[in-house]
């Protein structure tokens, strides 16, 4: 938006943030020039300077501290089967609005946010950092977030979800009957999954009558479809409530004789907003939202907080500071090399968080700082 220091920061924590995620190139593009419609920056000026000192700020780094072990990714969101596009409407720039926003168009993105929004819900993974802009409007998103759980994947739908210990799927998806034996697959290893009653119709096209698949849904869940009905009760989960806003339901009974499934969250209408399931040696946590829920404030709200809830479960570690990312690396000896980035990009600051880690029955608490421009390490040994 603004090329100036704080832009640059960005720039900085990008590259940074990249190369302790495994990355292998970077490019520098913000180094040699900058065109838009707000300034124009050349080989010559302050912003560009600044950003071949930090790019070789990070290709030093590079050199001095090699990345030892293996990266620990421990979620992922799947990218739905015939997902249209993961860019989201509000991640443009101001000419698009002018130009009659042709992109939408081209690209042939649907225009009905109660899709595309449903992504907001992965900020229980990656939390929007504060601080990170000059200036703050509709145009100027927030591209950085915290990472409070370490690093995160997007999966492809074919992808292999045996990589991670907890997968969700937020966006599309249309159902076709390979999913319901992948998921089974990957649940009787120990996989935990997050899924919508949405994410089993079979209509490939928003704007379409839905058509669910309700025989797979109750040999994966147990749970006989029974009707959809709207909910505008509100749900509890921790110490905020949420309205569930008239969102459409799965309403269902159990299967007889299967004791392995049970209400996780209920509204105050009585309506079960999500099951849990012990699946071989997995869980699944099956959400009974009928449509996609991206325009639903609500609806987006607690699917974010649930996933949270549920990451607490079968995380290996966790922070509390929404600004700070940072990833977890475990070598062939055992040892846990933790690595810290302070997204906060706007000013010069210190950002305060705790670690928690778990090494098998025991709970490790660490307090740290990490500083403006910091990579802050931190091994643990057993």
């Amino acid at each position: 938006y603004y090329n100036d220091a704080c832009k640059a920061r960005k720039y900085r924590n990008t590259m940074f943030y990249c190369y302790l995620n495994g990355a292998d190139y970077v490019y520098a593009e913000n180094g040699l020039f900058k065109s838009q419609s707000m300034s124009r920056e050349d080989w010559d000026t302050e912003f560009s300077i600044l950003n071949r000192r930090y790019t070789r700020e990070m290709f030093d780094y590079s050199i001095t501290h090699p990345r030892v072990g293996k990266l620990q990714i421990p979620f992922a969101a799947v990218y739905g089967n015939n997902e249209y596009i993961l860019w989201q409407k509000s991640s443009r720039i101001p000419e698009l609005k002018d130009a009659k926003d042709w992109d939408l168009n081209v690209w042939g993105k649907w225009k009905d946010k109660c899709v595309y929004g449903c992504w907001r819900a992965v900020e229980a993974w990656l939390p929007v950092a504060e601080n990170q802009n000059t200036v703050d409007d509709e145009f100027n998103l927030s591209l950085h977030s915290g990472t409070i759980f370490g690093s995160v994947d997007v999966t492809p739908y074919e992808g292999d979800y045996g990589r991670y210990k907890f997968i969700a799927f937020f966006g599309w998806n249309t159902y076709e009957t390979g999913l319901k034996t992948k998921l089974y697959g990957y649940l009787s290893g120990g996989g935990t999954v997050l899924i919508s009653y949405c994410h089993f119709n079979k209509t490939d096209n928003v704007n379409g009558e839905f058509s669910y698949d309700n025989q797979a849904v109750k040999e994966l869940t147990g749970l006989n479809f029974y009707q959809i009905i709207n909910d505008y009760g509100t749900v509890k989960i921790g110490d905020k409530s949420y309205n569930l806003g008239g969102v459409k339901l799965f309403s269902a009974s159990v299967a007889v004789g299967d004791n392995s499934v049970e209400p996780f969250i209920v509204s105050n209408s009585g309506n079960v907003i999500i099951y849990r399931k012990k699946t071989g040696r997995g869980t699944l946590y099956f959400c009974t939202f009928a449509e996609y829920y991206g325009d639903n404030e609500g609806a987006t709200d607690i699917m974010k907080a649930a996933a949270k809830e549920i990451s607490y479960t079968v995380c290996s570690s966790y922070i509390d500071n929404a600004n700070v990312a940072y990833t977890e690396r475990v070598t062939d000896g055992g040892e846990r090399i933790f690595n810290f980035i302070n997204m906060s990009s706007k000013c010069e600051n210190e950002q305060s968080f705790t670690l928690t880690l778990f090494d098998g029955g025991k709970k490790i608490v660490k307090t740290l700082t990490v500083k403006t421009d910091e990579i802050k390490e931190y091994v643990y040994k057993k």
